[in-house]
């Protein structure tokens, strides 16, 4: 199964990267560590509802699951 990536310096400031509604953490390659060892920030890229398992998992998911989720995440990284 596919995780969510989470880079820590412990910084003040965060770079939060959202896949795309049929991808995964994994779609953004490299940038995540080439971000987290060329800048001193931390880096998250968060897993979507339904992702990362088997595409039938999306089928009674709808575009407020995906706000609602991104909404939540960023309040709980509010600190930076």
């Amino acid at each position: 199964m596919v995780q969510p990536i989470d880079l820590n310096h412990h910084s003040q400031k965060l770079f939060f990267l959202i896949h795309g509604y049929t991808g995964s953490p994994t779609d953004f390659n490299a940038l995540p560590d080439y971000l987290f060892s060329r800048y001193p920030v931390d880096v998250k890229v968060m897993l979507l509802k339904g992702h990362g398992t088997k595409i039938e998992d999306l089928d009674d998911l709808e575009l407020q699951d995906f706000l609602d989720q991104g909404v939540s995440l960023l309040r709980y990284f509010k600190k930076y």
